[in-house]
C-alpha cells in the first residue's frame, strides 16, 4: 500500500485559486467586456456609413459640376441673396440623394462681404446638403 505524500514541515500546499483571484478576475472580463462590445458593433455597422456618406458627397459634388458648367447669363438671372436657396437650381430630395440647395450671389470682395444685386463678373455659388455637413463653395467668372 502506498501512503500519501505529505509536505515537508514548513512547506505550503497551493491547490488553485482563491476566491479573492476568481472574484477578482470576474471582475476584470465584466469591465472589458462592454468596451469591447461597443467597439465590435460600431465596426460592424461603419460600412454602411462610409458608404452612404460616399453617395451623399457623390450627389452634391456632380450638382455642383451641373451649377458651374451652366451658362454665366443663366447663373447671372437666378443671382440672388446667400440667405435664399435658389428655387431654380436646389433639387429636392430623392431615392439616391438628399436635398440639395443652391445659392447664388454676386461676389463683392470688400471686406466685410456684402453680397450686392449688381453684376460684378464674380458669382458665389453654394452647394449644400441640410441632412449632411456637405458644403462645397466656389466663384465662377463671365
Amino acid at each position: 500500500m502506498i501512503s500519501p505524500r505529505r509536505p515537508a514541515p514548513g512547506a505550503h500546499c497551493i491547490a488553485g485559486f482563491s476566491y479573492v483571484e476568481v472574484l477578482l478576475a470576474i471582475v476584470l472580463l465584466a469591465v472589458c467586456i462592454g468596451p469591447a462590445m461597443d467597439a465590435i458593433r460600431d465596426s460592424l455597422g461603419a460600412p454602411s456609413a462610409t458608404q452612404s456618406a460616399a453617395q451623399a458627397l457623390q450627389c452634391v459634388k456632380n450638382h455642383m459640376e451641373k451649377i458651374v458648367a451652366e451658362p454665366y447669363r443663366n447663373l447671372a438671372s437666378a443671382a440672388g441673396s446667400m440667405s435664399l436657396a435658389s428655387p431654380v437650381y436646389s433639387l429636392p430630395g430623392d431615392t439616391q440623394c438628399g436635398v440639395r440647395n443652391v445659392y447664388l450671389s454676386f461676389y463683392d470682395p470688400t471686406p466685410p462681404a456684402s453680397y450686392p444685386v449688381t453684376d460684378t463678373g464674380l458669382i458665389y455659388v453654394t452647394v449644400a446638403s441640410p441632412g449632411t455637413a456637405l458644403i462645397f463653395s466656389t466663384l465662377v467668372t463671365q
